[in-house]
């Protein structure tokens, strides 16, 4: 099933990201898909906004936060840090 969206991102308390705004576009889906297709999307954003948490990234003494987030084309640019207490071991 095709889906189609715009959104605008942003960054929540240094450790989420946040697909905001999000707008079905229908001209990109057939006719015949489009109702579908628009929940879907939508399910979609709240789905990506409950996965991308760095405090979901659980490594032993490393705590990562972001300070920027960007496009540039088609790529996603993130900028931030990673403070390590300890090395994890392996």
């Amino acid at each position: 099933m095709p889906v189609s969206l715009s959104c605008t991102l942003s960054v929540e308390k240094r450790k989420r990201i946040r697909f905001q705004e999000i707008q079905f576009e229908p001209e990109a889906v057939p006719a015949e898909s489009q109702d579908l297709s628009e929940k879907l999307t939508l399910a979609l954003g709240e789905i990506l906004n409950s996965m991308v948490d760095l405090d979901r990234f659980d490594l032993d003494g490393v705590n990562m936060r972001l300070n920027r987030l960007e496009t540039q084309g088609k790529q996603l640019l993130f900028s931030g840090y990673a403070k390590i207490d300890r090395v994890p071991k392996v």
